[in-house]
């Protein structure tokens, strides 16, 4: 359930970029972030799983590693770990009731794990895909206020032009349809 009302948040505030429509509908829009870390092996406590990892400013954070990990004891102090996250979103005008996700959330997950014995690594992604209802538009502020499944109204601003474009062409009592993709890769690199 918790996992659930994160995807509603989570939705919700990724569906405020989208928006309602004029008199012809707005081409589907799509926005995607993509965000590169590494970080540094800085200590590692096998029994407890735990690992420190040292960020490009210098940080220093504790991570507990899950179980689902295979591999921890391949880890090294001075080994580097990427992680690459990627996320988007694509927003499309649906014909009034047509939309199979109006009243519903329909979501999937993938995963990928590193072979017995390679260095540790992992791949996570999920798909989320719902419906809202454009309550109200503020095409100045690039503002729209919508409700989702939950019954829950929700305001976002749209942040970047694309989205902004799109949230100037809706209107009250549109239907969009939302997909929210989100990948998480992280992979090891021995020591140099």
């Amino acid at each position: 359930m918790k996992a659930h009302l994160y995807i509603l948040v989570g939705i919700g505030a990724m569906a405020g970029l989208a928006g309602c429509s004029k008199s012809k509908p707005p081409e589907p829009a799509t926005v995607e972030n993509l965000t590169t870390l590494s970080a540094t092996v800085e200590a590692i406590d096998l029994n407890n799983r735990l690992v420190a990892l040292r960020g490009p400013e210098g940080n220093v954070a504790t991570i507990e590693v899950s179980p689902e990990v295979r591999n921890l004891e391949q880890v090294k102090v001075g080994d580097k770990l990427n992680v690459k996250y990627r996320e988007s979103l694509a927003a499309a005008i649906m014909p009034k009731g047509q939309s199979p996700t109006l009243n519903d959330v329909d979501q999937s997950a993938t995963a990928a794990r590193a072979a017995p014995g390679a260095m540790p690594g992992a791949a996570v992604g999920r798909e989320v895909t719902t419906t809202v209802v454009i309550q109200s538009v503020d095409a100045k502020d690039h503002r729209v206020t919508f409700s989702g499944p939950d019954g829950l109204v929700r305001s976002v601003q749209a942040q970047k032009p694309e989205m902004q474009t799109f949230v100037e062409s809706l209107k009250q009592g549109d239907e969009v349809e939302l997909k929210y993709n989100e990948a998480l890769a992280v992979s090891v690199e021995p020591a140099q």
